[in-house]
């Protein structure tokens, strides 16, 4: 037989001869590859966190910012299939006393393959730990009611204040802090701007910052924001007006004199109240209503003392010296012709 009909011969018996059986032969084999790959057997190793919540902590404890990681790799083995499946987080630890007598600062936790679970691949098995003790630092949990203060920052518009600052919902907070708060007297909260501002503000979600103990700031917790509500308000300007003269109000053909002619007097009122002059203000005493007109002329009128009256701008409080009632001056009149002094 000639190679050119030996070939095609060939392939015929290869490939159409028993065709169905030689077909299940090798999905048969297929499958048994496959069953075979995946219940090999190896192992892996995984990256895992132990949870915080598994320590079982003591109250008053919790583990420390400073704390040393809580991470170890634990080594499976099991089928290659699962394997190759299986996620990190299906991997739980059990430890049933944690460290429920663990004391502040470094402890020891002892992690053996046995408080290992894993979930939702049956047939695995952890079989290593590295490493198997783990040194967490603990530090202890402090609580406190405090007050809650305003922190402004800046200078409010020239001649405004702040009147009044309250917090809203609440004016107390419970605050905690792994720093002890037995010295803390109320907690702040984050600067509030107010340069240059003079009209009320309400400011929502304001952030509470650090508790103060005397002059040392503790960091605590974070804390729901509050609301800030500030109110202003103009500033009185004060100032003294010297030697503002009194004048006499007195009828026609009547003369009274004043001692003495001009006196002190204290001013008070917004921004004008810093250009006021004495000119600006004025002093006067008036004829009494019950010295008699008939009277002699040329007689003098007793000595008498009376308050001195004010006419002043809008908004302007005129008062003593040093905020007392206004002054008093000593008066005589008479009817007509020279008036001697007293």
């Amino acid at each position: 037989m000639s190679l050119a009909r030996f070939i095609p011969s060939l392939l015929r018996a290869i490939f159409w001869e028993d065709w169905l059986l030689k077909g299940f032969c090798m999905v048969s084999a297929v499958l048994l590859w496959i069953y075979i790959d995946g219940e090999l057997t190896e192992s892996r190793e995984f990256p895992v966190s132990v949870p915080v919540s598994e320590l079982k902590l003591p109250p008053g404890l919790e583990l420390a910012e400073d704390s040393p990681p809580l991470e170890i790799q634990v080594r499976i083995f099991g089928a290659r299939r699962r394997l190759q499946n299986l996620k990190p987080d299906q991997v739980h630890f059990e430890l049933p006393d944690g460290l429920a007598s663990a004391v502040p600062g470094k402890n020891t936790l002892k992690i053996t393959s046995g408080v290992v679970r894993i979930d939702g691949a049956p047939g695995l098995t952890a079989v290593n730990i590295q490493p198997n003790e783990l040194y967490p630092k603990l530090s202890g949990v402090y609580q406190k009611r405090l007050p809650i203060k305003t922190q402004l920052r800046g200078t409010p518009r020239e001649s405004y204040r702040v009147e009044m600052a309250t917090v809203e919902p609440e004016k107390e907070v419970i605050v905690t802090s792994a720093q002890d708060l037995e010295s803390a007297d109320f907690i702040w909260t984050e600067p509030i701007d107010i340069e240059g501002k003079f009209q009320d503000m309400r400011l929502e979600k304001v952030p509470l910052a650090q508790a103060q103990a005397g002059e040392r700031k503790i960091e605590v917790r974070p804390l729901p924001p509050v609301t800030v509500i500030l109110k202003f308000k103009k500033e009185e300007v004060t100032r003294t007006l010297t030697n503002v003269p009194i004048q006499a109000l007195s009828p026609p053909g009547t003369a009274m004199i004043v001692e003495p002619a001009a006196v002190n007097v204290q001013v008070r009122g917004g921004e004008n109240v810093a250009a006021l002059r004495n000119a600006d203000v004025h002093l006067c005493v008036e004829w009494p209503a019950d010295w008699d007109l008939k009277r002699t002329p040329d007689q003098p009128f007793p000595l008498r003392t009376l308050q001195v009256q004010v006419f002043a701008p809008p908004g302007v409080v005129v008062r003593g010296e040093n905020g007392q009632e206004l002054p008093s001056v000593r008066i005589t009149g008479v009817i007509s012709g020279a008036l001697q002094k007293p």
